[in-house]
């Protein structure tokens, strides 16, 4: 390889393995440490995705990985919490078009100091649009669907 010159990010044979449904919870984890944003962004659009994988993504330093995160459906009510206050535009965007966003989450956006992020967010709570709830156990991360109902 020529000096100064690298590997697109996408061609990392890590890439291809992130996005592996047969790829065991260990090594997902170890991935979530990847040097290469394509794969930690691949890894936030899972799923199946740990709570701890969550956790670690949503304090990636890269916005586009945050931004793949915040609209991950499985991704849990306390780090929409987290991502609400992120600085990134396209994070809080995203937060935006989910569905499923808290009203009060939507509230404080809509008051937001970026004036795209403020109007889309009152687009949504002007139009009435209520969060809609997860239906299934399939939208949460595995650790919380393989635990026992409480009684």
């Amino acid at each position: 390889m020529a000096r100064g010159f690298s590997a697109a990010p996408g061609a990392s044979p890590d890439v291809a393995l992130a996005s592996d449904p047969d790829l065991p919870r260990l090594h997902l984890l170890q991935l979530v440490e990847s040097k290469n944003s394509v794969v930690r962004e691949t890894l936030a659009a899972r799923n199946d995705l740990p709570l701890g994988a969550m956790v670690s993504l949503a304090h990636d330093s890269s916005g586009e990985v945050r931004a793949v995160l915040a609209a991950n459906p499985t991704l849990v009510e306390s780090l929409v919490d987290v991502l609400v206050r992120d600085k990134d535009h396209h994070v809080l965007a995203a937060l935006v078009h989910r569905s499923d966003l808290p009203y009060k989450a939507l509230q404080l956006l809509a008051f937001h100091k970026r004036k795209d992020i403020r109007e889309l967010a009152a687009a949504r709570l002007d139009a009435g649009e209520v969060a809609r709830k997860r239906g299934s156990d399939e939208l949460l991360p595995p650790e919380l669907r393989e635990r026992e109902p409480s009684e």
